[in-house]
């Protein structure tokens, strides 16, 4: 009678007393698809538990270890580890995978092993180290899917138009019917500019003039009523001789005003 052979991708070893932490790693190993083999699971009553423990060893690609003090204590537990190791002593084919469960050491030929700690963790986080583990295992790297954070200390990016030399398009320097045009334009601008600047400079002159005139105006009405007064002729006095009719001249010319009223 031949026994059907079963390749499996992982090989779950463990102590009883750890079995929660075996199974747990085992179901979310066959969420992402992989064949597994667990003793709590494929160990059927009537199975045989040696030739069970030989297709783990020797017919699974990889075994992971579930690394606790108990495991460390664990005949079968180190028999099984160290038959991965034997088959791959210098960890080309990484068929040996430490999973620590508590802080505790690694023995002998298990301290230079490569693993991973699921302790002290939050179910998510734990998922996705035994996740990481399992694929740097069948791709031989653990280069991360998206790219890492820039470590150094973050710059404000320039626009395109801050890296340029010149920030504004220049002007066409060639001729040409547009830029006749476009000097026609300007030239008829600045006739209106300047047209514009004239008329309000002659209002202003004009302004001015108005002002001065004005002026003039008061200045020769002020001066004309002073010449009247000084223009206008006295009544001659009386003199005892004009009573009686005679003339008499006066030896002296009659005085002009002092001061000047206005």
């Amino acid at each position: 009678m031949k026994y059907e052979i079963v390749y499996w991708d992982f090989f779950v070893s463990y102590t009883h007393v750890d079995q929660g932490w075996a199974e747990w790693v085992a179901w979310v190993l066959e969420e992402d698809g992989y064949r597994v083999l667990i003793q709590a699971w494929d160990f059927i009553p009537g199975s045989n538990w040696v030739r069970g423990m030989q297709a783990g060893t020797r017919d699974a690609a990889r075994t992971i270890a579930i690394l606790s003090q108990s495991y460390l204590n664990s005949v079968y537990g180190s028999i099984e580890w160290q038959a991965a190791l034997a088959s791959d002593p210098n960890g080309a084919s990484r068929r040996l995978l430490v999973v620590r469960i508590e802080s505790c050491q690694r023995p002998g030929l298990l301290a230079p092993v490569v693993g991973i700690d699921l302790f002290d963790l939050s179910e998510a986080a734990a998922k996705k180290v035994l996740r990481n583990m399992v694929l740097a295992a069948e791709k031989g790297r653990a280069k991360p899917t998206v790219p890492p954070r820039f470590p150094g200390a973050a710059i404000p990016s320039q626009s395109a138009s801050e890296k340029r030399a010149i920030s504004h398009e220049p002007s066409f320097p060639g001729g040409g019917l547009q830029g006749a045009r476009m000097s026609q334009s300007s030239q008829e601008q600045g006739k209106i500019g300047s047209t514009a600047m004239g008329s309000q400079f002659k209002q202003l002159a004009m302004s001015k003039k108005a002002a001065i005139a004005s002026g003039i105006s008061v200045l020769v009405v002020a001066i004309s009523a002073g010449v009247f007064v000084l223009l206008e002729p006295r009544s001659p006095s009386l003199s005892p001789s004009a009573a009686t009719g005679v003339c008499s001249k006066s030896p002296h010319r009659r005085r002009l005003p002092e001061k000047l009223e206005i």
